[in-house]
């Protein structure tokens, strides 16, 4: 079977080394890019072929239609696209007989949209999936392929979930391809079943508000941890960041103001939130903060 590998993030390579290595299936083009601006765990996929012959690679620059073009020319039974941040043109998708298969890590038909492993840390979800998806013109609307449950630890940070997800989806990915090769896959559709959307996060829902709670603080730092690019505070005239936390008792504190510096060590500080307090350790903070301070 002839396919398309399309992506641009370290995600990508572990499913693209599925796809190589199975006997069932010949990549017979690579789209991914040479640089990226906005994805902090950027991938060129074609960097994986080091040493092997590597297929025709295609670099996107935003040029939807002659991209469809190429994989026209490439005659494609199935497109694999994992881990891509823009929606496939609707020429493209028409293209391989056995279709484009999609991949988001959430629950679909529930939490479709932007930043998944994001948005589910910083709502302290307790589970969240891997789901291999038929795509389709609208946003992670196609039929389901494949679905496996990832649980959510509260001492998980991003890159925790991110290699969580990445294992699973690994697993799914072998199985899916056998299952595509032999006309066994049984798409679950996602018509008429509730949904919701997560939108796109911004540089400023990264900035920590002390009068949030502890808990709440703690989930925005461990959903922006590497490879993410980490919550952060203003001190002075600088955007201090925050890449790990922990959330201690404010008993006997509860008359203390949110965003004051309870104790300051040479290793970490403590500052009282909207409840408890938020331990955060040293790692590139200005030193110049001291107890008494109000951030």
């Amino acid at each position: 079977m002839k396919a398309i590998f399309i992506g641009s993030v370290e995600f990508s390579l572990g499913l693209l080394d599925v796809v190589k290595n199975s006997p069932l299936i010949d990549i017979v083009g690579l789209v991914t890019k040479e640089t990226s601006t906005f994805n902090s765990d950027f991938a060129d996929l074609s960097k994986s072929f080091k040493g092997q012959e590597c297929p025709e690679v295609f670099y996107f620059k935003n040029n939807s239609e002659e991209m469809s073009s190429w994989i026209q020319q490439k005659a494609p039974d199935v497109i694999f696209c994992l881990g891509w941040s823009h929606l496939l043109p609707e020429a493209a998708l028409k293209i391989p007989p056995k279709g484009a298969i999609g991949y988001h890590p959430a629950a679909l038909p529930s939490n479709r949209g932007r930043h998944p492993i994001i948005w589910a840390l910083c709502l302290g979800l307790k589970t969240t999936a891997s789901t291999f998806f038929l795509i389709k013109p609208g946003v992670d609307e196609g039929d389901i392929l494949s679905q496996m449950n990832v649980p959510i630890l509260e001492s998980d940070y991003a890159q925790d979930l991110y290699n969580k997800l990445k294992v699973a989806a690994i697993s799914q990915l072998k199985d899916l391809i056998e299952e595509l090769v032999n006309n066994r896959v049984q798409p679950k559709s996602q018509e008429h079943l509730p949904s919701n959307f997560w939108r796109k996060r911004s540089k400023e829902d990264g900035r920590i508000d002390w009068r949030m709670s502890a808990r709440s603080i703690y989930n925005l730092v461990r959903a922006l941890a590497p490879p993410y690019p980490g919550a952060f505070f203003q001190w002075d005239e600088s955007a201090v960041p925050v890449n790990r936390s922990q959330i201690i008792s404010a008993a006997g504190l509860e008359n203390r103001i949110p965003g004051e510096v309870i104790e300051c060590t040479d290793v970490h500080i403590d500052i009282k939130t909207g409840d408890d307090l938020i331990r955060i350790e040293f790692n590139g903070i200005d030193t110049t903060i001291k107890k008494g301070d109000f951030l």
